[in-house]
């Protein structure tokens, strides 16, 4: 008899009543791992503990390469009494549960050790590695990335879910995508990037934005803002009673009195060089009538621009440098009203109050955030007041996009005892894309902890809107100013930076 055989039989007869045999062989803390359920799969590894319990050394035997899993062990050979680790990373394209068996060959036995993996994956990280379907065969498609994904539109304040009369959503190359009604969303097959969302409601803010899809993130939600003439006003039942306004009284206005005209004392000219002075000598009397002097002219605090005078000059002694992203609403709700003129005059003020030792970021809020001056010192204010000047209503709101970009940017530009802050302006009409106000909420907070503060410049006269305004000031340690007219757009902002930025 081949004892081999015989040897071999007797061993799979062991594992199979009590596994005896194979706690002699070696031992394993286990042979079997659950990932559960995974929003955002990014090969996590799989860890197992092994022991050599036997009398000879073990060896792991070569693993070869497999495009679904690797196996990789701390250590090739294992003396009798040693252990070490082996760790397994799983490769997949696949969505939703998986169950496979990952086998490791040693040199004490003929079969393999079977290594069991479970798992459920909801969606994949953007630094995943997925598993290549062809070797050798080009990158992958757009069809072969393409995932289902979910659109939901909600009321940007109440959460509730709408079904708008129209929504689209176009690629960059502005091809329409096919979207199916699911339950009270949408869903479409696309490959993961950028795409323009439009979508439309009666009583709702037209949102328009460009949003990327993520391919670990395969549910988004679209806000939208009610307008502010979508709320219903009730006549009155009588009439309103007549309104009586009186007449002006009459003011009598008297001309001012001129003061007199200043006189000078004539200046005592010096004694000339060399000139000895003669106690003896009579004095010298002041003439009898002294020539009339005008009033000499005094130094403005400041240069008068178009007749209004310009914003001071930050003080380098009193107030700290600063780093300022600001956020500009440049949607076309912002061009009723003259909110956008205020917003200007808002903007033109603080860069002439700007020192060449404060930095400025601008990015501009509409249907996608652009950084339209980069993180620079204000060495002459020339160049920000051009493009102040020239800013327009343009698109919709997309503020998710637009705080994520400020954020990153303040905090790569952040000067350490500084004022770091982003200061959004906006009329709050602030759809913040695909996220919600909690999320936007986390942020600032995240933020903040970072040493980045955030405050707020409100416009217009939307109660709700406003008031989140102020909540979300407060959440980010910064300020909140409410920019009704011209005289506070003119100083408010200017008075808030001196403010946050004193030493």
């Amino acid at each position: 008899m081949n004892w081999r055989k015989l040897y071999l039989m007797l061993a799979t007869g062991l594992l199979l009543a009590g596994d005896s045999l194979y706690a002699q062989q070696f031992q394993l803390n286990r042979n079997n791992w659950d990932f559960g359920s995974v929003a955002y799969w990014k090969n996590d590894t799989a860890r197992f503990t092994i022991r050599n319990a036997g009398n000879k050394d073990l060896v792991f035997l070569p693993v070869h390469y497999n495009e679904n899993h690797r196996v990789t062990t701390v250590a090739k050979r294992l003396a009798p009494g040693e252990s070490t680790e082996i760790f397994i990373n799983y490769y997949t394209r696949e969505r939703g549960p998986f169950q496979v068996s990952i086998p490791i060959y040693i040199n004490l036995r003929d079969e393999p050790i079977q290594f069991q993996l479970k798992g459920n994956i909801k969606g994949f990280h953007p630094e995943a590695m997925l598993r290549c379907p062809v070797v050798n065969a080009g990158p992958a498609s757009a069809e072969a990335l393409s995932k289902v994904f979910t659109i939901e539109v909600r009321d940007q304040q109440t959460e509730e879910l709408l079904i708008p009369e129209k929504i689209e959503v176009k690629s960059r190359s502005g091809k329409p995508m096919k979207l199916e009604r699911s339950g009270a969303g949408f869903e479409m097959l696309a490959a993961p990037g950028a795409y323009l969302i439009d979508s439309r409601k009666k009583g709702y803010l037209d949102y328009f934005a460009n949003v990327m899809l993520e391919p670990y993130r395969t549910h988004m939600v679209v806000y939208m803002d009610k307008r502010d003439d979508a709320i219903a006003v009730v006549p009155p039942v009588e009439p309103p009673a007549p309104v009586i306004i009186p007449e002006p009284p009459v003011v009598r206005r008297t001309p001012p009195v001129q003061p007199p005209p200043l006189q000078e004392e004539p200046e005592v000219e010096p004694d000339p060089v060399g000139e000895i002075w003669d106690p003896n000598a009579p004095p010298v009397q002041p003439p009898a009538n002294p020539p009339v002097v005008s009033p000499i002219p005094q130094a403005q605090d400041s240069v008068r621009i178009s007749g209004k005078p310009a914003a001071p000059k930050l003080d380098p002694y009193l107030h700290n440098a600063n780093n300022i992203v600001m956020v500009l609403d440049i949607s076309y709700s912002m061009k009723r009203e003259d909110k956008l003129e205020l917003l200007r005059t808002t903007m033109q003020q603080m860069a002439r109050a700007l020192r060449p030792i404060d930095k400025v970021t601008l990015i501009t809020l509409a249907g996608e955030a652009r950084i339209i001056f980069n993180p620079s010192w204000i060495q002459s204010p020339d160049s920000l007041l051009q493009l102040i000047n020239a800013l327009q209503p343009a698109g919709g709101t997309n503020g998710a996009a637009a705080m994520r970009l400020a954020y990153t940017t303040a905090l790569n530009e952040k000067l350490e005892g500084g004022n770091n802050q982003v200061i959004v302006a906006t009329d709050g009409v602030f759809t913040a894309g695909t996220m919600g106000n909690e999320e936007l909420l986390k942020l600032v907070n995240t933020y903040r902890d970072k040493g980045i503060r955030l405050s707020t410049l409100g416009f217009g006269e939307a109660k709700q809107p406003i008031a989140f305004l102020s909540a979300l000031a407060a959440a980010g340690g910064g300020d909140f100013l409410h920019v009704r007219d011209r005289s506070i757009a003119e100083s408010g902002l200017v008075e808030q930076i001196r403010r946050q930025s004193q030493k």
